[in-house]
């Protein structure tokens, strides 16, 4: 069978040097683009070919909370001069416990749940942080009882940025 011209009305044969030039143009296509896929590929460097594990670094993601402002010891103690009731000492009512300033103190007893640090003390203030149970924080403030609740301020030694109001009946003052 001998091959047809491109146009479909046609019967004319077509010349061999027709054939040629259109095989020609396939090839040079081809070749085009394998010459292309080799430039992407290592003329731009889109691939690890030729770099030192020196050169791959790797991407971290850091995700912080909203930041949430609480009110220091002494700015909360302002707000509320008189409105404060005396301190109980330890082994008064409640069995409220004494903690100082600097104490190292300890999460206990939430059943795993953790505890609320607040923004001020006091239960309707907003829940700045969840602390683990067995978690450690440093006593900085405090305290200030409102009813049957005594509060401390608590700053995580790690990250001052973790810090709030805490119900004492969850904590125990930690091992030195």
């Amino acid at each position: 069978m001998t091959p047809t011209s491109s146009d479909p009305g046609s019967t004319k044969p077509i010349s061999a040097s027709s054939m040629s030039a259109r095989r020609r143009h396939i090839y040079i296509g081809i070749a085009a683009g394998i010459l292309l896929a080799f430039i992407l590929t290592f003329g731009l460097g889109l691939t690890r070919f030729g770099r030192s594990e020196s050169d791959v670094q790797p991407t971290i993601v850091m995700i912080y909370p909203d930041f949430v402002e609480t009110s220091s010891p002494d700015e909360y103690e302002a707000e509320t001069a008189g409105q404060r009731e005396p301190t109980v000492d330890a082994d008064a009512e409640g069995g409220q416990r004494q903690f100082s300033t600097g104490d190292w103190v300890q999460v206990a007893g939430t059943g795993g749940d953790g505890l609320n640090l607040r923004n001020e003390a006091g239960i309707e203030s907003a829940v700045v942080l969840v602390a683990l149970e067995n978690e450690i924080f440093e006593v900085r403030g405090g305290p200030v009882n409102l009813g049957d609740v005594r509060w401390w301020f608590l700053v995580n030694p790690y990250d001052e940025a973790q810090a709030g109001w805490a119900d004492d009946r969850f904590l125990l003052l930690a091992d030195s």
